[in-house]
């Protein structure tokens, strides 16, 4: 099941760390954040390769119930041949400076159904605890490796976490 909800997810880029002015941010100035982030790793992005985009629910602290992080930004495409261009440039982002970015920079991830943003979540700490050297996603695919030379392992669910060690 998650595999399918995953699959739908496939034409999603995921913008995280850009910030809302107010509450009342309005669709045009979420078109013109999004467009400026996109156009800035791929100058030939315009408002019509884009489908539909939204913010997601605001991050919010569970003890404290304070948000500590701006929501970030679905964007659906109408191709996933833009989409994938746009998700192996995106490092041209690294530096990247705008008036509306949050103090941790601007981020463009895959859309990940919540089961697989968990078992990311998981994943990562493993990997810090294990000292191993990447970890990261393609096509909502989650994915890890040791080293430099090590071969890469495919975290589909809890059990696969226990292999990095």
């Amino acid at each position: 099941m998650n595999d399918l909800e995953q699959y739908g997810h496939r034409q999603n880029l995921e913008i995280q760390g850009v910030a809302m002015n107010d509450d009342q941010e309005t669709r045009q100035e979420l078109e013109m954040k999004v467009l400026s982030v996109l156009q800035h790793v791929d100058e030939s992005i315009d408002k019509d390769d884009i489908d539909v985009m939204h913010r997601r629910g605001p991050r919010k602290n569970k003890e404290t119930q304070k948000q500590y992080m701006p929501p970030s930004i679905i964007v659906r495409f109408i191709s996933r041949k833009k989409r994938n261009a746009l998700f192996k440039a995106r490092k041209n982002l690294k530096d990247a400076k705008f008036d509306f970015l949050s103090s941790k920079g601007v981020f463009l991830n895959d859309n990940l159904t919540p089961k697989n943003r968990q078992l990311l979540f998981h994943a990562n700490k493993k990997r810090k605890d294990n000292q191993w050297k990447y970890l990261w996603t393609s096509n909502g695919r989650i994915f890890a490796r040791k080293s430099d030379n090590g071969s890469a392992i495919q975290i589909k669910n809890e059990c696969d976490i226990q292999k990095i060690k």
